[in-house]
């Protein structure tokens, strides 16, 4: 929905993803991120991914992407993810991955395993850290410019 009255309207079909400001960002279980924004589209090809859980943003910084998935192997990671700026994170929370992380206030929290895979609770991480990946090893960044040349030659 764009706007509090507005009618809600399908933009793309997508298992993970948000719509912020004037972002959308999705992509399917498998992948790629698509990033549509004013004047481009970015896609992130994710290289030894199986699936994707979550992808979401910092909203006190919203250039990173905050990525929750799972390895060929079965094995749970989150990134946090800069495109452009080729900058990827491995965010481990209480020493593990922060499963479908958010950031407020300076504080990560993150969906704890309780029992089973899903079987989880939300909670404020004690200890935090950022660790740094070759980002290069598992995202490929392609870009696209969607800017249309005006027919009027006048405002050329």
């Amino acid at each position: 929905m764009y706007g509090i009255n507005a009618e809600s309207m399908a933009q793309q079909f997508a298992d993970v993803g948000f719509v912020r400001k004037d972002h959308v960002v999705h992509a399917g279980r498998r992948g790629p991120i698509t990033i549509v924004e004013p004047g481009r589209t970015v896609t992130l090809t994710l290289n030894g991914v199986e699936f994707l859980y979550r992808v979401s943003y910092d909203p006190f910084q919203p250039n990173r992407l905050l990525i929750s998935g799972q390895y060929l192997d079965g094995t749970i990671f989150s990134w946090a993810y800069q495109p452009g700026m080729k900058i990827l994170r491995n965010v481990i929370a209480d020493g593990v991955s922060a499963y479908k992380c958010a950031f407020y206030g300076g504080d990560c929290y993150y969906a704890k395993r309780e029992n089973g895979f899903e079987e989880r609770r939300i909670v404020r991480a004690s200890d935090l850290r950022l660790v740094d990946l070759n980002a290069e090893q598992f995202i490929t960044e392609t870009e696209e410019s969607t800017y249309s040349r005006s027919e009027n030659a006048e405002f050329e």
